[in-house]
């Protein structure tokens, strides 16, 4: 599934090849990251799910401080404010799409486990049951 992250950032690269790559991968598993920070420091949960599909063995179960929509629009507006302060305006959109963009990617893959508010109604589509 990272393969889909990451070649946001590659679509991101060619547009604005100004900015490093490196900068964007960053930017598209953003929310991944600071996803693993909050499970680590307890707020967020996870388990293992022993399962013969490899997609599904993370059980995602409680995470909407990263994954919900709404939490990530609003690390996407942060990353936007941080980026427009320190660099540049375009520095500031082109990184808070690469944020958001994760959300998107997730849904797409995701089984129903990707809330909208905080931790609502969950959806997704769930692409990664047919590899």
């Amino acid at each position: 599934m990272f393969i889909g992250h990451y070649a946001v950032g590659f679509l991101l690269k060619k547009k604005f090849n100004t900015i490093p790559l490196w900068v964007f991968f960053i930017a598209v598993q953003f929310v991944d990251i600071l996803a693993f920070i909050s499970v680590l420091l307890g707020v967020d949960k996870m388990s293992y799910n022993p399962t013969s599909n490899p997609f599904l063995r993370t059980s995602m179960d409680y995470l909407p401080l990263t994954h919900s929509l709404s939490n990530s629009l609003g690390i996407a507006l942060i990353v936007f404010l941080v980026f427009w302060k320190l660099k540049d305006k375009t520095w500031g959109i082109v990184l808070s799409m690469g944020v958001l963009s994760h959300w998107f990617i997730d849904f797409i893959a995701h089984t129903p486990d990707m809330p909208l508010i905080f931790n609502s109604y969950k959806v997704g589509l769930g692409l990664w049951n047919y590899p």
